[in-house]
């Protein structure tokens, strides 16, 4: 079971992106917008854990958070 009810339901974005490019200049862009595009996708999937932890904790009594008010901060 998921710690959170709604973590499943996240649209799955592409695995695998293919390029057919002549240009060396394309090939070094394409490389560079992949790799930015990686970095994004991690980005907010560490946002959307975060967010979804925060939402966790706000909706349960407030006595819960003495263990995780750092988190909060």
């Amino acid at each position: 079971m998921l710690p959170f009810p709604h973590e499943g339901s996240l649209p799955s974005l592409p695995g695998h992106i293919t390029v057919d490019l002549v240009d060396e200049p394309d090939v070094e862009l394409a490389q560079t917008l992949l790799l930015e595009n990686q970095s994004l996708r991690e980005q907010i999937a560490r946002h959307t854990q975060l967010m979804q932890l925060l939402t966790h904790q706000l909706a349960t009594p407030l006595t819960a958070l003495n263990g995780s008010v750092h988190l909060l901060a």
